[in-house]
């Protein structure tokens, strides 16, 4: 409701006046999939597993939240942990990404016939993009950061099918 429309329904309940409500309705995820896959990584040369998780904002059903992590194959200590929260909307994303790293980071990018690509990060400062292929319930990940030299890429990980989708 718009600061017009408050200050008019306070107006109208001393006055005795009917406003009519007016629905806020919030847009719907155009499908983004949600679910949990896990996979055997690779973290610079450390026998990891990785874990993506994908649900629909506890706030907003427009906002998807994925958390992100790595653990050491054999101790299960978390080595890495990431969130990312991406407002989808048609084919276009905004939203942002922090994690253990310190990292906050604003992302942006498009959701198209089951790839969703975002970059994140500022350029001059730590910026990257990561390609995610969600395609008969399995996830396919690729990272690339951008270094001096280019793109670099680091940390793909190909996901099985998720067993909760």
């Amino acid at each position: 409701m718009t600061k017009g429309l408050r200050i008019l329904a306070l107006l109208s309940l001393g006055l005795g006046l009917t406003v009519p409500a007016q629905a806020e309705t919030e847009p719907e995820n155009p499908k983004l999939p949600t679910g949990s896959w896990t996979a055997p990584c690779d973290m610079a040369g450390r026998a990891a597993q990785c874990q993506s998780t994908w649900t629909l904002g506890e706030v907003s059903p427009s906002v998807v939240v994925q958390m992100y992590y790595i653990r050491d194959r054999e101790t299960g200590d978390i080595l890495f942990t990431g969130k990312g929260v991406y407002h989808v909307t048609s084919e276009s994303v905004d939203g942002y990404w922090e994690d253990t790293s310190g990292g906050l980071m604003p992302i942006t990018g498009t959701w198209q016939e089951g790839t969703l690509d975002v970059y994140w990060g500022l350029l001059g400062a730590n910026a990257g993009r990561s390609r995610y292929v969600f395609e008969n319930g399995r996830l396919g990940v690729t990272n690339w950061s951008l270094q001096e030299s280019g793109w670099v890429e680091f940390m793909p990980v190909a996901y099985p099918a998720s067993a909760d989708r």
